[in-house]
């Protein structure tokens, strides 16, 4: 094993009540599949009991995953969630950031948004946000831009880990692009086919006009997919509340899991 490789974490952010024995299991396969340490983290509001609770995270990570102790990183920190795990990620070589799936619920999250999504925005390494598994596919949602290459690597590794389809769904801006013909289809097809050549892997090509979030959204149900695969964005604050875009919609919306690729 290279030393690049055994510098590498998988980090798991848990509250120990969100989804936390999914995204335990989820950020265990990937450590496994990336021959990474998992590295287990929770942010405490202060240090009262830290021992003890340090000592069951890592009975249930035990419990949840078979690892022996010394095969993985319990660690408790206190303090700003995001600031906390953000400096975590940023000093240990982070390969994968997991965490569970959380609903903007406030005014205030629609604006400065969820943890997950200050997280996505800050961390520079990928952020896969677990939900329940809902179908056998994953999906890639690019807008062609030159993230696409990367997203669709992604999506092409995860088809593969899982031995599942491949779906690479691209929607044209009908409010940016009216008179978007066949043509454009077309060519949109033959972008994302070109992109897909160096893998030689078989995947369904869809492209569409109209309302990006709303037409991506209704493709992740009509493809039953269990991972979606879309680039980070960041976005001015007034924007959350007053034009939620692509990115925001399918975090909050998709009923399955997400992977967000940096940028």
């Amino acid at each position: 094993m290279s030393s690049a490789i055994e510098a590498s974490f998988v980090v798991a952010a848990i509250d120990l009540e969100l989804r936390t024995d999914e995204v335990l299991v989820h950020a265990q396969r990937h450590a496994s599949h990336l021959r990474a340490t998992l590295a287990v983290v929770h942010v405490a509001a202060h240090a009262d009991g830290i021992d003890a609770l340090t000592l069951d995270l890592q009975a249930r990570i035990q419990r949840v995953t078979g690892l022996a102790q010394d095969q993985f990183q319990a660690v408790v920190l206190v303090g700003d969630v995001v600031a906390s795990i953000v400096a975590f990620t940023s000093q240990h070589s982070t390969a994968l950031l997991v965490m569970g799936a959380h609903q903007r619920s406030t005014v205030l999250e629609r604006i400065v948004g969820t943890v997950i999504s200050r997280l996505a925005d800050q961390t520079s390494c990928p952020v896969l946000v677990v939900r329940p598994s809902y179908g056998l596919r994953v999906m890639v949602a690019t807008d062609l831009s030159s993230t696409a290459e990367p997203t669709i690597a992604a999506g092409v590794a995860e088809a593969r880990r899982r031995g599942v389809p491949l779906t690479v769904v691209h929607c044209i801006d009908a409010e940016v692009a009216p008179n978007a013909d066949a043509g454009a289809c077309a060519d949109a097809t033959a972008q994302i086919a070109a992109t897909l050549a160096p893998y030689a892997i078989d995947a369904e090509v869809c492209v569409w006009s109209g309302n990006p979030p709303e037409v991506l959204l209704r493709a992740v149900f009509g493809t039953a997919a269990d991972l979606v695969v879309l680039a980070k964005r960041s976005q001015l604050m007034l924007e959350r509340i007053i034009s939620p875009n692509t990115f925001d919609r399918l975090l909050d919306e998709a009923p399955c899991s997400v992977l967000l690729v940096p940028r």
